[in-house]
């Protein structure tokens, strides 16, 4: 008895919680669990099953979730939640015909550390059920403009939120009035740059009596790990000249790809069959020419037939944080298939960013990132009735 009651006193004593008669949604091999249960100690999952297979627990310490369903905390993976325009990085505001533009490569600029946690706009991505965002600098007018960071909107410090502090290189060819063969120019020059200085740096290392060590430098540095496939480049490339130019150099270059709203292409998607790509995409997204709107819609539908990797956005600031379910109801209605939907909100974005080991499923070892609808989530007059981010219950 008295080990008994020890068990359920480290289970229950720190910051545990059981949720009960749950259709739980894994977004993992396992499919769905009908009848289930989730046990969450401390900010981990640390057992999910079938309700057969549930550990016994105390009246107070359980949610009952009677039947309704439970999915992993959603993801965006592009937005500037928290990053406004007079605190985001800026080299030039006007670019001149003359000027140097290998000045606007900027990888080393950190989005971390222009994050303002009292942005109004984290409050309302939790509460709609978004637990972690992509957190990425205004695209204004650099070429690379620095570095992508994966963080949750819950928390009271960015040390204590941030799941992932660098996820991708930003590589803009908006809002420049430069052409797109100087702008490719450009990161192949960075990159051959950068592949020169790692040599230097490996050859001082190995020859440490001969050989001066290059200076420190921290383009180059985050620079390397484009090269070494760490991290991927995100491409806001719009047209279809641009999209395919930007993968033609991700093959040339080597380097892990993703496009941002490449609706350019919406007439020509089996092109992307076989290339090593991911895709972020908001269905809301008009870009430049203003294509039919329908059609852009169906374009992630298109992409999940496909199997191309595809995560949907709302592309904060321009849609509202709170309407990410929105985006991919609207995704869904033009085509695309609920669970892939689901799956481009969870697990699909997890993977893009590299937090996949850490949140996009339900299952053990996970941080406990959980959101629970009376019926379908895709709904857009549901709204959450429980979430729960790092273990604590928010609603």
């Amino acid at each position: 008895m008295f080990l008994f009651l020890l068990e359920r006193t480290l289970i229950f004593g720190f910051k545990a919680m059981l949720i009960i008669h749950a259709k739980i949604y894994t977004m993992t091999d396992k499919g769905r669990i009908d009848d289930g249960f989730v046990l969450i100690k401390k900010d981990k999952i640390e057992k999910v099953g079938t309700m057969d297979l549930c550990p016994k627990f105390n009246e107070e310490d359980v949610i009952d979730a009677k039947s309704m369903s439970l999915f992993p905390g959603f993801i965006d993976a592009y937005t500037s939640v928290g990053v406004s325009s007079n605190t985001c990085f800026c080299q030039n505001k006007n670019i001149e015909s003359n000027i140097d533009i290998s000045k606007l490569v900027a990888p080393e600029i950190r989005t971390l550390d222009s994050v303002n946690l009292e942005d109004n706009s984290f409050k309302e991505a939790l509460f709609s059920g978004v637990t972690s965002v992509v957190v990425s600098p205004f695209l204004n007018t650099e070429i690379i403009c620095g570095q992508n960071s994966v963080i949750k909107t819950y928390g009271k410090k960015i040390e204590d939120m941030t799941l992932n502090p660098l996820s991708a290189i930003n590589f803009s060819l908006n809002n420049l009035h430069i052409s797109t063969m100087s702008v490719f120019s450009i990161i192949r020059k960075e990159l051959s740059n950068t592949q020169k200085y790692m040599e230097d740096k490996d050859f001082a290392i190995s020859d440490f009596d001969n050989c001066e060590t290059p200076k420190y430098n921290a383009k180059h540095e985050v620079l390397n790990k484009l090269l070494k496939k760490d991290i991927p480049l995100y491409i806001d490339a719009l047209t279809k000249s641009e999209i395919f130019t930007a993968i033609r150099a991700a093959k040339e270059l080597s380097i892990k790809l993703t496009l941002i709203n490449p609706f350019g292409i919406y007439s020509e998607e089996k092109e992307l069959l076989n290339e090593n790509i991911s895709i972020i995409f908001s269905p809301f997204f008009v870009g430049k020419n203003r294509q039919n709107h329908n059609e852009i819609a169906k374009m992630p539908g298109i992409f999940a037939k496909l199997n191309v990797p595809i995560a949907i956005t709302t592309g904060f600031p321009n849609i509202p944080i709170s309407c990410l379910t929105f985006a991919a109801a609207l995704a869904l209605k033009h085509g695309m298939d609920w669970l892939e939907a689901i799956k481009s909100i969870t697990i699909y974005p997890a993977k893009i960013c590299g937090i996949q080991n850490k949140v996009g499923t339900i299952e053990e070892s996970k941080t406990a990132d959980l959101v629970l609808f009376e019926k379908d989530p895709l709904n857009i007059l549901e709204k959450p009735k429980l979430i729960i981010c790092s273990g604590k219950k928010i609603l």
